[in-house]
């Protein structure tokens, strides 16, 4: 019986590794975006639950909150409406996409810079990949980018540290895949103040057999904001193991458990 016990716990254990954690979305991963001050102000604290960037608009409805990590799966949570944007100074800030850097080299934080998102720039910024997000957040294209490709900053010069906000131009088409997309969702599912919380799912599954001219990072780095760079939001992605390297491990501790058993 307390062998058995001692197998299924580890049975449990490697197909949770592959599972990832059953809380909500997963493991918060997010990292602090660096663009803050310390005047007391709640919105402008050095956290993202309740935060926008110093100087813009506050509320429910700028927040990004926070990214999850479920196995390849990662989701993004927040009060702003990923679909339809949201209105202010009598623009509405659209949906960015999801850029990611493998290589630790991601430049975010407290930057001014030109106001303007018009005219695409050269990415200076670090990002390998992006997910360029369709408007009605369904699906995505997946494109390896270069600081060659050209992609859209946050609008606010004081926001510069926001960008980049939308892929442009460049690089190359590796993919595709399907968003789950969850809104109208409460404090008590999410975790998060506000009241009203929007969720956007998406795989990274294509990391796992990434195929990079440069050393990989242990993490990497994922970015992602709305155009007028009115919140940061910043992650810290754990690459997932192969499923057969699970296994593997997995056969391994079972073995141990197995010559444990026997000595004793």
């Amino acid at each position: 019986m307390k062998k058995t016990a001692i197998i299924f716990s580890v049975v449990t254990l490697v197909f949770g590794m592959m599972a990832g954690s059953a809380f909500a979305f997963g493991v918060n991963i997010t990292i602090s975006d660096k663009n803050y001050n310390t005047s007391g102000d709640t919105w402008y604290t050095n956290h993202e639950d309740q935060e926008v960037e110093p100087g813009m608009q506050t509320g429910q409805q700028w927040d990004l909150e926070a990214f999850f990590q479920n196995g390849t799966l990662v989701t993004m949570v927040g009060g702003y409406n990923f679909v339809n944007g949201e209105s202010g100074n009598g623009t509405v800030w659209k949906s960015g996409d999801l850029f990611i850097d493998v290589d630790g080299d991601a430049v975010y934080g407290d930057i001014d810079g030109a106001q303007g998102n018009t005219i695409p720039v050269a990415n200076k910024y670090g990002y390998d990949f992006v997910l360029d997000l369709n408007d009605d957040m369904t699906s995505y294209d997946i494109y390896k980018i270069t600081d060659t490709s050209m992609v859209y900053n946050a609008f606010y010069a004081q926001n510069q540290g926001s960008s980049p906000w939308r892929y442009a131009s460049g690089g190359t088409l590796i993919g595709s895949g399907s968003i789950i997309y969850q809104t109208g969702l409460s404090d008590a599912a999410t975790g998060f103040l506000g009241g009203n919380h929007n969720a956007v799912t998406v795989d990274l599954g294509f990391l796992t057999n990434l195929a990079w001219s440069k050393p990989l990072a242990s993490t990497f780095t994922l970015h992602y904001t709305m155009g007028c760079g009115n919140d940061n939001l910043m992650g810290s992605y754990a690459p997932v193991p192969e499923p057969s390297t699970i296994l593997l491990i997995g056969a391994g501790l079972l073995g141990v458990v197995g010559m444990t058993r026997k000595r004793s």
